[in-house]
């Protein structure tokens, strides 16, 4: 009798009566899962491979986690299923069981054909805080694919890494003034003056001198959103850029004048207090 309760078959037919059952009837099947322990592991896998319940899967998900380090060689083991969705699941659960020993296996799966996957991939990491969770924001930021680079831009929080500003620059120099990269490249103006490093300067005062004939009106609001986050930069490292752009015409060349003119004033007032302070 103990073999035949044991048996991973019949266990994975009794959770098949989840998929029928209303949630109120699930205390019985808790019962017998928390009676019979580690046989059901692979079973309560299984289901979730294949369940379209979210409120069943929640219930294995749970139910797997009552079990604690007991899951993680099984679920670490289906990482390598062919399928993404069970891949994905597996990494949920990782998620929640809270155990740095899976970052070693999670890795791995950085470059997965499925987004889906990807996606809990980079969670999994900056979950533990391992830096590899930049990495793989900055390789889609640089990479090719519209989708994913957007994906990346959306994941960004501050303050960033060394990583992710770099990305951003490489974002920045792309000579590509299409709808879509002006978007993104607007969003990096914001979080490279957040940031306000200098190493980004270079990057910045190419877009002003760039010209595109096709994306005039997209490209000149780019560079008057530039010109305004000049401020956030150390301004001896800026006046030269400021100075140039504002011997030009136009908006942009009028904002970089008021830039100046504000921080001149500044400047002056911060040495007139100095000189003021008595010794």
């Amino acid at each position: 009798m103990g073999g035949l309760l044991t048996d991973r078959q019949l266990l994975g037919q009794v959770l098949e009566v989840l998929s029928v059952w209303d949630k109120e009837r699930f205390a019985s099947i808790t019962d017998l899962i928390r009676a019979i322990g580690d046989p059901f592991i692979e079973p309560m896998l299984d289901r979730l491979a294949v369940e379209p319940r979210r409120s069943v899967r929640r219930f294995l998900l749970d139910r797997l986690l009552e079990m604690g380090s007991r899951i993680r060689e099984p679920a670490l083991n289906r990482l390598r299923d062919s399928r993404w969705f069970m891949v994905r699941n597996m990494l949920v659960l990782l998620q929640k069981l809270d155990d740095p020993v899976v970052l070693y296996a999670v890795r791995s799966l950085k470059r997965h054909p499925h987004p889906k996957v990807r996606f809990e991939v980079w969670r999994t990491l900056k979950q533990y805080g391992d830096p590899e969770a930049d990495q793989i924001l900055a390789e889609e930021i640089r990479g090719k694919d519209p989708e994913r680079r957007r994906w990346a831009m959306e994941q960004l929080r501050r303050p960033l890494s060394q990583t992710l500003r770099d990305a951003l620059i490489f974002l920045m120099e792309t000579p590509d003034y299409s709808r879509e990269l002006l978007e993104l490249k607007h969003r990096a103006v914001t979080e490279l003056a957040a940031l306000g490093d200098p190493a980004a300067l270079p990057a910045l005062e190419k877009v002003l001198h760039d010209k595109s004939l096709l994306h005039l009106q997209g490209l000149a609001r780019l560079k008057f959103a530039i010109v305004q986050s000049l401020e956030r930069y150390p301004y001896k490292k800026v006046r030269p850029i400021l100075e140039l752009v504002a011997a030009g015409g136009g908006k942009i060349a009028e904002q970089a004048r008021h830039i100046l003119q504000r921080r001149d004033v500044a400047q002056r007032e911060k040495m007139g207090r100095l000189h003021r302070r008595p010794r």
